[in-house]
């Protein structure tokens, strides 16, 4: 099969350079199955409905280049209307969501997007205002796993009498690698045996084992 046509049509229409698009395609094989007008009708979509530059088109492409076999009506369009009506974005939100980060395209509403937003709502105390604001400043929050990362953390501020919000705590719960999240814990537990007026290095390290085990149940629960 002679792949050279649609490659240097790639790279006519979207600007992408040819090692870029070996990168791709070692990604996503399937990319040089479609065609011109599959390829064409999915990119008028996202400029001219979602208001996409073609820099930014080819930008979401090159990132994430799967979404080439998405339905626009099954997949696209589902996110748009989910994020018009659970969390009232506009278009322009949801097309800096989807420039910032890609793969949200990859994510299930039912199963991913839709009980991660309603975690953040009722099990992290905030309002949808809140929840949204934070998805369209740093979209990979959807990203993460909501069983091994999102409840556990979330659970273990509670044990240490944190109530967890979207707006103070996101960062600490999604963002935070785990050595920097246990580092976080240990301060924590450190501020609240001194608040108690407990100083020994026994307590403290007790304490600490203590929550360390708590999140590591947490996960596997």
């Amino acid at each position: 099969i002679n792949l050279m046509p649609k490659a240097s049509w790639y790279c006519k229409e979207l600007g992408i350079a040819l090692p870029q698009l070996g990168k791709m395609a070692a990604r996503f094989p399937h990319l040089f199955c479609f065609t011109e007008e599959n390829i064409s009708s999915k990119i008028r979509y996202y400029e001219e409905e979602l208001g996409m530059t073609r820099q930014e088109t080819t930008s979401v492409i090159i990132r994430n280049p799967a979404i080439l076999g998405y339905s626009i009506e099954e997949n696209v369009k589902k996110k748009v209307r989910y994020f018009k009506v659970a969390l009232g974005m506009t278009v322009e939100e949801t097309r800096k969501v989807m420039v910032k980060y890609p793969p949200v395209l990859n994510l299930s509403v039912q199963r991913n997007i839709g009980p991660k937003v309603d975690f953040y709502v009722r099990g992290m105390n905030s309002d949808i205002e809140s929840v949204k604001e934070i998805i369209i400043s740093t979209p990979q929050f959807l990203g993460y796993s909501l069983t091994k990362r999102i409840i556990p953390r979330t659970k273990v501020l509670r044990y240490l009498e944190i109530v967890p919000t979207i707006k103070d705590h996101s960062w600490v719960i999604m963002n935070y690698t785990e050595q920097k999240y246990r580092n976080f814990l240990k301060e924590r537990i450190r501020q609240n045996l001194r608040a108690k007026g407990i100083h020994d290095k026994m307590t403290l390290r007790i304490e600490i084992e203590n929550c360390f085990q708590f999140l590591s149940d947490s996960k596997s629960s």
